[in-house]
């Protein structure tokens, strides 16, 4: 899986701003993908607080880069793909009107985990819609040595444009074998 890039948000989707704690499995789930040998990132809009509990809380070997910036942008996410150039990249996050967005303009696979304070927040308009929507990071690992592994489809979704999607139904992990959005 070396040809595997994953841009990770932090804050919601890994680490829980209210308690100061990664999220339950998030370390598991983190190392399995390192051991892997998938290269991983982390992108984050957190302040000096926050570099203190990434450094607290995940071993350094985990993230080949974390990019601690002031603000979200498609630039930001365009850059790490480009630097990280991978046959495979993936967004992981908890925003669809940030990370999932971005990751799509991208043309990254995106996975939303819907926990937390954007666990409802519906995608306005196609770009928003993820590849994947999960409802925890304990949905994170069969996404990638499952049988129904997200790694096993094609990288280029270009000729699939994201289908419209039901997401007032249930939080739980949901893709079609196709590529494009449930």
């Amino acid at each position: 899986m070396s040809s595997t890039l994953i841009i990770w948000d932090w804050n919601r989707t890994l680490f829980n701003p209210e308690t100061k704690m990664l999220y339950l499995d998030a370390l598991v789930v983190l190392e399995a993908l390192h051991a892997a040998g998938c290269v991983q990132v982390l992108v984050s809009k957190c302040e000096a607080s926050g570099i203190e509990d990434i450094r607290r809380l995940v071993p350094s070997k985990i993230f080949v880069k974390a990019s601690i910036i002031s603000k979200k942008t498609l630039w930001t996410f365009l850059k790490l793909a480009i630097r990280y150039r991978r046959s495979k990249h993936y967004v992981i996050g908890d925003r669809v009107r940030g990370e999932i967005l971005y990751g799509n303009v991208s043309g990254c696979k995106t996975v939303w985990i819907r926990q937390g304070k954007f666990s409802d927040q519906i995608p306005r308009w196609f770009l928003e819609r993820p590849d994947v929507a999960i409802a925890n990071l304990t949905d994170v690992l069969p996404l990638f040595f499952g049988p129904d592994s997200i790694l096993q489809e094609e990288s280029d979704t270009s000729n699939n444009p994201r289908e419209a999607s039901d997401y007032h139904g249930s939080h739980s992990a949901s893709h079609s074998s196709s590529g494009t959005g449930s």
